[in-house]
């Protein structure tokens, strides 16, 4: 005799049981493809470099202090491992790390979304994560593996969570050990997991799970850690400026799930209302909510957890990043965009809505999964300039050579601002491979790309107009391209009036510069661009020399020569 569970283990219910897992899989198969091509050519930029350079000393000190306030033990563990391994020039491997622990998350996602709404509303949640557009800046490369480490952790901790035997608390316990020394919003998350807990009956039993990680948490803390912040630019003004900025970062993250990177500044050029209409529709999303939540006339254990664990990742994004304005940077999107989703799939679970209410909200996840994956292509294009340009830079350094001074920078942005020439040297040496491009691939670059390799090869060689005399020897300076102006060869020098003229430079002291009175000269030169980009300074009445530190070997500077009077430019050896 039949009965429900053989009716459904029918062959039909087995096939219709496996499409929303068959369908995830594509979908997690199509982000990742999308994902691997938006992030071609990136490679280590910004924080990166600091953790390969403090990855060479595998300490436990190099793993539990403080790194901006963030306890960053699995980003320091990932730069002490992958260096080794897949060197310094692929940056393949790190972004497999960061695309796996980006898949992790979304999987848990579709777990814990399941058994609470149903397959089909927990893939269309799981595949809206995985192709968070917005929050592109944690996946797309590297540098923000704690933030995933921390949120696939606990989002795992969740799971088990759920489970309520006593294995799967531990496993709990320990997912929560393991996201607290991964990023500081798992902190966010073991506040949840308090909250939770302590709204279940069998509290008593099972209180262990979020106190033996916070303990640790506060044991490190007091030991190692500085403030919670980990930041001296919070908000200012009290109380009331602390709730403004916690809820600009929760607008961005609502934002993001929608497909409104509200912290962009093209954005913001072209839709400056973007941000306040956003800020308000995510008001009126928090009270529709709490309407339900409200109706159904209870708050269940897991929505208080997801609550709490939300307004405290808010507040300490505003209590760090108050006063810089990047509350709904894509790093947060990400973080605070998990949260939301598995808060609306906790308010909903166990509603049924009419047929053309989940046609509208499919609709809705289309058009928010079509923006977000744009501003994935965006976040992937802003991502490789960086990594272009850096490459680029890196090969000046790698041209200057060693002699170039140790703590020399060879940029002020982001993307190479941790790196002296010291430590880019040493990282070199010990793990035998370089992102820099090649003397060839450099070439080949784009102009503003080669214009910038040339400002820090300039600057690395000291390439400037110093003033001062130097006998004039040897033939007179080789003329490129036709000048303008009047220039005119006397012996080992170039006399010339008012004009322009293009000159081929080599040598340590390669040029004396000469102008009479009533004139002035100015310098330009370019070695790998096309526009004289590189400023090497000017000489009023009087004598200078251009010189560099040392010759940064094969090739030559090309230098353009301004002269608003009669002057002079000759040869010295």
């Amino acid at each position: 005799m039949d009965g429900p569970g053989l009716a459904d283990r029918s062959p039909v219910a087995v096939r219709a049981g496996r499409r929303p897992a068959a369908v995830l899989a594509v979908v997690l198969l199509a982000a990742s493809a999308l994902i691997l091509w938006a992030g071609r050519g990136i490679t280590l930029i910004g924080d990166e470099w600091s953790w390969v350079t403090t990855g060479t000393q595998v300490t436990a000190g190099a793993l539990l202090d403080e790194y901006n306030g963030h306890l960053n033990a699995l980003t320091e563990a990932t730069y002490i491992v992958l260096p080794r391994t897949a060197g310094l020039a692929d940056y393949a491997a790190y972004r497999v790390v960061a695309l796996v622990l980006h898949l992790v998350v979304a999987l848990l996602v579709y777990a814990l979304a399941r058994p609470r709404v149903g397959a089909w509303p927990a893939v269309a949640a799981a595949g809206l994560i995985a192709v968070l557009g917005t929050g592109a800046d944690a996946f797309l490369h590297a540098i923000e593996v704690g933030i995933l480490g921390a949120s696939a952790a606990c989002l795992a901790a969740l799971w088990n969570l759920d489970r309520g035997t006593r294995r799967n608390d531990l496993a709990a316990c320990g997912l929560l050990i393991a996201g607290l020394a991964s990023f500081s919003s798992a902190v966010a998350f073991t506040a949840g997991v308090w909250a939770e807990v302590l709204a279940r009956p069998d509290r008593r039993r099972r209180i262990w799970v979020p106190a033996v990680p916070t303990a640790l948490y506060l044991a490190w803390r007091l030991h190692w850690g500085g403030s919670l912040s980990g930041e001296s630019n919070g908000s200012s003004g009290g109380v009331l400026h602390v709730i403004a900025h916690a809820w600009e970062a929760a607008s961005g993250a609502v934002g993001g799930l929608a497909g409104l990177q509200i912290f962009s500044p093209t954005l913001r050029a072209h839709v400056p209302w973007a941000g306040g209409l956003t800020q308000v529709l995510s008001g009126v999303a928090a009270v529709l909510l709490a309407w339900v939540v409200v109706r159904r006339g209870r708050l269940t254990p897991r929505l208080a957890n997801l609550v709490v664990a939300a307004l405290l990742l808010w507040g300490l994004t505003a209590v760090a990043r108050g006063s810089l304005g990047d509350l709904a940077a894509s790093r947060y999107v990400y973080q605070g965009a998990v949260i939301v989703v598995l808060i609306v799939v906790e308010a909903l679970a166990g509603l049924s809505a009419p047929r053309r209410v989940m046609a509208a909200a499919a609709l809705a996840v289309v058009v928010s999964a079509g923006l977000n994956l744009a501003w994935m292509v965006v976040w992937g294009n802003h991502l490789r300039d960086e990594s272009t340009t850096a490459r680029a830079q890196l090969a000046a350094l790698d041209i200057a050579g060693p002699r170039t001074p140790p703590t020399f920078r060879p940029s002020a942005t982001f993307a190479l601002s941790t790196i002296t020439a010291r430590s880019y040297f040493d990282d070199v040496r010990r793990f035998g491979s370089s992102p820099a491009y090649g003397t060839a691939e450099l070439r080949r670059a784009p102009e503003p790309t080669r214009e910038a390799a040339d400002g820090v090869l300039a600057r690395a060689t000291g390439l400037r107009v110093t003033p001062g005399r130097a006998p004039a020897t040897g033939s007179p300076p080789e003329i490129e391209g036709p000048p303008f102006g009047r220039v005119v060869q006397r012996g080992s020098c170039l006399a010339m009036d008012r004009g322009v003229v293009g000159l081929r430079a080599q040598g340590r002291r390669s040029l004396l510069l000469r102008a009479e009175p009533g004139g002035a000269l100015l310098v330009r030169a370019r070695r790998f661009g096309t526009a004289y980009a590189v400023g090497a300074g000017g000489v009023g009445e009087g004598s200078a020399t251009l010189t560099t530190s040392h010759d940064p070997g094969p090739g030559a500077w090309h230098v353009q020569v301004i002269s608003t009077g009669p002057a002079r430019v000759c040869s010295i050896g």
